[in-house]
C-alpha cells in the first residue's frame, strides 16, 4: 500500500487537480461487490481482474475500455512480458495491463517432513505426494491446509491434474468444449486422482469451513506439512498466522506440483494468477497516465525489492531478494505455459462453481 501510495503521490504532484484514491477490499467480498458497483453510478477508473472468461464477459457488457492506443504509444506496452498483455487482450484488443504473477506451488514445512521422514524434493510424481501424505499421518501429522469455505484453494488440484494428464494442447481443447468437454475419461481420471488424495483425509479438521486465511494461518503456525497455494501465501499467510510472523524463511520450502506418470503436462508448467488491471470504459485519459507510473519500472523494482511481488514488468527480476520468489520467477521466465486459475479462466457462470 505505501509503494502504491508513492505512486499516487509522484502522480498527483506532476498533475494538479487529479487524486488518486484506491479502496481496499478482502478478496471474496471483491469478487460479490464488483458486479455491483461496475453497474453503478460509483464505479472506478480503474479495477483489479485476474483476466480470463470473467474478464472476456466484462469486455462484453461494454464495462471495459479499449486502451490499445493508449499503451502502444511510446512502447509501453513492449515493458511487459508478453504473456502478460495476452492476459488482457480480447480479440486483439488490450483493456487491460498485467500487475504481477501468483504461480501455484506446493509450500512445506521443512521441520514436520523431517520429523516424518518425508524428502519434498524428492517428490516428482503424483504418487510420490501421495506416499508422502501417508508418511505423514503415520507420523501423526496432518499433511495439508486447505481453505474448503472459498472454495478457488480446493480447485486447483483437480485443475491442476488436469494440466499435468492433458498437457497444454488437450486441456485448452477441454475448456473450449472440444473432445468431449469435462467428460472427457482424461479429465475423469485427473479427477479420480484428485478423489485418491481425498479419500486419505489429508486435509485439517474442518477445512471445509475454513477460508483461504484460515488455512495460511494453519500452514504458517506449524500445524500442517503441506500447502498448495500462490507465491502470495508466503506474505499473506506470514500475516494470518498467530503471532503475525509464520514460518521463517529456512523453515519453508517449495516444489511444483507433481507430474503424473504417463500424462502429457511437465512440472514446469505453470498455474498461475495474473494479477492486473481493466480500465473502465468511461475513465478519464489520467487513468492510464497514472498506471504508466503505477506499472512502470521503478514502482515494479521497489515492490520486487520488498518481497511483495513477481513482477510482470521486464527488468524487475533482478530486484526480487526472496530466494522464493527468485527461483519462482526464474521458472515463470522458463516455462512454455502458464495457465490461469479456472474459477476466472471458465468465466462466471461455470467459474462460481
Amino acid at each position: 500500500r505505501a509503494i502504491w501510495q508513492e505512486a499516487a503521490d509522484q502522480y498527483q504532484k506532476a498533475h494538479p487537480g487529479v487524486r488518486v484514491q484506491f479502496d481496499y477490499l478482502e478478496n471474496e467480498a471483491f469478487k460479490a461487490k464488483l458486479p455491483t458497483l461496475l453497474q453503478s453510478k460509483d464505479r472506478p477508473s480503474v479495477f483489479h481482474s485476474w483476466g480470463g472468461g470473467v474478464m472476456v464477459e466484462q469486455v462484453n457488457s461494454g464495462v471495459c475500455q479499449d486502451i490499445t492506443k493508449a499503451v502502444e504509444s511510446g512502447g509501453f506496452k513492449d515493458t511487459f512480458y508478453p504473456a502478460g498483455i495476452q492476459n488482457f487482450t480480447v480479440d486483439g484488443k488490450i483493456y487491460g495491463l498485467p500487475n504481477d504473477i501468483g504461480p501455484i506451488v506446493f509450500w512445506y514445512n521443512k521441520d514436520l517432513c523431517q520429523k516424518a521422514g518425508v524428502d519434498p524434493t524428492q517428490i516428482h510424481y503424483w504418487d510420490d505426494f501421495l506416499a508422502a501424505v501417508k508418511k505423514l499421518q503415520a507420523a501423526g501429522i496432518t499433511p495439508i491446509a486447505a481453505g474448503g469455505k472459498d472454495k478457488w484453494p480446493l480447485h486447483f488440484y483437480p485443475a491442476m491434474l488436469m494440466m499435468r494428464v492433458l498437457g497444454k494442447d488437450a486441456f485448452n481443447a477441454i475448456c473450449a468444449g472440444k473432445n468431449g468437454g469435462m467428460a472427457n475419461p482424461d479429465v475423469v481420471k485427473a479427477f479420480q486422482l484428485y478423489k485418491e488424495l481425498a479419500a486419505l483425509q489429508p486435509f485439517q479438521k474442518g477445512f471445509l469451513a475454513a477460508t483461504y486465511p484460515d488455512a495460511a494461518g494453519t500452514f504458517h503456525d506449524g500445524k500442517t506439512a503441506f500447502h498448495l497455494m500462490g507465491t502470495w501465501d508466503v506474505t499473506e499467510g506470514r500475516t494470518d498466522a498467530t503471532d503475525g510472523k509464520g514460518l521463517p524463511d529456512e523453515k519453508l520450502g517449495w516444489f511444483n506440483f507433481p507430474e503424473v506418470k504417463g500424462g502429457k503436462g511437465k512440472a514446469d508448467d505453470i498455474f498461475a494468477s495474473v494479477n492486473g488491471w481493466l480500465v473502465v470504459s468511461d475513465a478519464p485519459k489520467e487513468t492510464v497516465d497514472f498506471l504508466k507510473i503505477m506499472l512502470g519500472k521503478d514502482t515494479q523494482t521497489k515492490l520486487a525489492a520488498a518481497g511483495l511481488s513477481i513482477p510482470m514488468v521486464k527488468g524487475t527480476a533482478e530486484a526480487i531478494q526472496s530466494p522464493f520468489f527468485k527461483a519462482i520467477a526464474q521458472e515463470v521466465s522458463s516455462s512454455n505455459w502458464i495457465g490461469i486459475a479456472m474459477d476466472q479462466l471458465l468465466g462466471p457462470d461455470t467459474g462460481r462453481v
